[in-house]
């Protein structure tokens, strides 16, 4: 074999080599086990930004996720589908907007072999939980600052169900600004005249904007699609909010860092104030409307 001849050879010979390589290269990156992660997602309230934000997380860290929505929002039924998701094999739960204090008492008398991540107003702290917290504190206060831009001193705080800490928290808030208030029930608040009105969620403030189209100054903890008119037109004149969508993606990526061995991790979210002049720009615009 001449020279030329062997070079030829030797190269074509590297060249299959080569090509082998690659498709046993190829062949072991297909058939190479991904994990894949078993995330059920309890519902205890809708949330479609929420869900939004843990399916986008899902996609990232190929979680497999089983959602459930809880029907009966008594903490025994959220408890019983706990329970029924532990038992069913799943690597890991997320609770969104359980009841914390039921849980804290269902932790006391079980020992989950799969972590648990609960993500809404409140926290379990030391309670080996992981903790997604939309802090009602920081937007109680966010919003009484927003409050105190106006000159009246008084306030009516219309409750629709919001639960004991948003009036806990915006008791607390608007006694440190040096308000007076009283606190009545969403119907009730329609007999009252036009003034300062704080409403403890989105239902309770939607039906304020309904009764007074001007007039009254409508202010709101938490936010909800049906109450972008209101906002927009000014009849609600600013919500305090945080980001259900980061609640839900730092929710699931918690859930995969407890599967792969993380210790709980308590995250808080920051508090916003969204208003008409405010509602389409960054950050607030993609907290109210997120893209996922």
């Amino acid at each position: 074999m001449g020279s030329t001849e062997r070079k030829i050879f030797l190269g074509t010979l590297a060249l299959l080599l080569l090509v082998a390589a690659l498709y046993a290269y190829q062949t072991l990156a297909a058939t190479r086990e991904v994990d894949v992660y078993g995330v059920s997602v309890i519902l205890c309230r809708n949330g479609d930004n929420f869900e939004k934000g843990f399916n986008s997380a899902a996609l990232e860290y190929n979680a497999d996720v089983h959602i459930v929505t809880v029907s009966d929002p008594s903490p025994a039924a959220q408890t019983a589908a706990l329970e029924r998701e532990l038992k069913n094999g799943a690597d890991a739960v997320i609770l969104y907007r359980a009841d914390a204090a039921e849980l804290a008492a269902w932790l006391a008398r079980n020992n989950p072999a799969a972590p648990l991540v609960l993500a809404g107003e409140e926290t379990l702290s030391g309670k080996g939980a992981s903790g997604v917290t939309l802090d009602v504190a920081a937007e109680a206060a966010a919003l009484v600052s927003e409050i105190e831009k106006q000159p009246l001193r008084s306030a009516v705080l219309a409750d629709g169900g919001g639960g004991e800490a948003r009036l806990g928290a915006l008791r607390a808030a608007l006694d440190g600004a040096g308000f007076t208030y009283e606190t009545t029930g969403v119907n009730d608040a329609e007999r009252l005249s036009p003034g300062v009105y704080v409403a403890l969620d989105p239902a309770a403030a939607l039906s304020l904007s309904e009764k007074w189209s001007e007039g009254a100054l409508i202010y709101a903890l938490g936010y909800d699609a049906p109450l972008r008119n209101a906002l927009e037109s000014g009849r609600i004149a600013a919500i305090a909010l945080a980001s259900e969508f980061d609640a839900g993606y730092l929710a699931m990526a918690e859930a995969v860092a407890r599967i792969d061995g993380a210790r709980p991790a308590d995250i808080r979210l920051e508090a916003f104030i969204a208003r008409s002049d405010n509602m389409y720009e960054p950050p607030v615009s993609t907290i109210l409307f997120p893209i996922g």
